[in-house]
């Protein structure tokens, strides 16, 4: 028996999945000076999804290990 969860039961992905796809068609109408840019945000949108489905596939001590709030330095946020 597999103890992997399917990403795809996870909300967030699916969404992550359709911004993805928008922010990929709005991008592939940037003029040529603003190519950098462009790739960039592509670049960004398809890591959300794939970021959260390896965040939905851990499981025990490592998955809560990555739950856990990152610790702040005396008398400031997280900031």
């Amino acid at each position: 028996m597999s103890t992997t969860r399917q990403h795809s039961t996870l909300i967030a992905h699916d969404k992550a999945l359709e911004a993805a796809g928008t922010a990929i068609r709005l991008v592939m109408r940037v003029p040529a000076p603003l190519k950098s840019i462009a790739e960039q945000a592509i670049r960004a949108a398809a890591s959300v999804p794939a970021n959260l489905a390896e965040g939905w596939g851990r499981i025990g001590k490592e998955r809560q290990r990555r739950l856990k709030p990152a610790p702040t330095v005396r008398g400031r946020g997280s900031l």
